[in-house]
């Protein structure tokens, strides 16, 4: 099992330049900050998972969500879309950056993703740590499970 903790992503970048903001094309594969090419191709994903969030484009959203993945709370896979649709599009504007990204692979492919979430908009601000569980799928790597610490639980 592969573990590494990267606390100084957001400095890194400033200081090195722009080679992971999607708007100037994807770093490579052997990438500068993670060790090895799937960690890469998973921080590439979380990263173009908040783009999609804070571009308010539902379908690229919705897009990072692997076919099996469960809604919380018993809703059924298109009630959650049409909610987060909701979501996405009623706000002026959206802003999610992320923090303390650490990635632990578990295989070749399944990862776990840990980081804090800064969510920022015209009507809601909120700082929380998620977990994302992400597999590689035949369109890359999906994510499969999305888990928000409150307090000291996961839930």
């Amino acid at each position: 099992m592969k573990r590494i903790v990267n606390t100084t992503i957001c400095l890194t970048v400033i200081i090195l330049g722009f080679a992971w903001h999607p708007a100037f094309g994807k770093a490579s594969e052997q990438s500068m900050f993670w060790p090895t090419p799937k960690m890469a191709a998973v921080y590439e994903t979380v990263i173009s998972w908040g783009d999609a969030w804070s571009q308010q484009d539902v379908g690229a959203y919705l897009g990072h969500y692997a076919p099996e993945f469960q809604a919380r709370l018993g809703a059924n896979r298109t009630e959650w879309e049409q909610e987060r649709s909701v979501r996405i599009t009623n706000p002026r504007y959206i802003r999610i950056e992320m923090k303390d990204i650490d990635i632990e692979l578990l295989d070749g492919n399944h990862a776990v993703v840990y980081f804090t979430q800064v969510y920022d908009s015209n009507s809601y601000q909120d700082v929380s740590r998620k977990m994302l569980r992400v597999r590689l799928c035949k369109d890359g790597w999906q994510i499969v499970s999305e888990i928000t610490k409150t307090d000291d639980t996961w839930s």
